[in-house]
């Protein structure tokens, strides 16, 4: 969860979803040290740079269908420009 909430820090942009059920059947702290670190980390940023984790209940895909694999993605850090030398 570090990783993560340093990678916001540094200009990525972080999506995470977890299945409910990780937060319900044990008591997960990671999860929401991760979902408020986003959320504070957000503050005065745009809409389309916020990070954020998300909780999904059943399938993350609709009405039906198993839970999958966990993934993960993060976007490159913005460019910044070149200098020249």
């Amino acid at each position: 969860m570090t990783a993560l909430l340093n990678a916001q820090k540094r200009g990525v942009k972080v999506q995470a979803i977890m299945d409910k059920k990780n937060t319900i059947v044990e008591n997960n702290p990671h999860f929401w040290r991760l979902r408020n670190g986003l959320k504070a980390g957000n503050k005065g940023k745009p809409r389309a740079r916020r990070s954020a984790a998300m909780l999904c209940d059943h399938s993350c895909r609709g009405k039906g269908g198993a839970a999958r694999t966990p993934s993960s993605c993060c976007s490159a850090r913005p460019a910044s420009p070149a200098t020249s030398t």
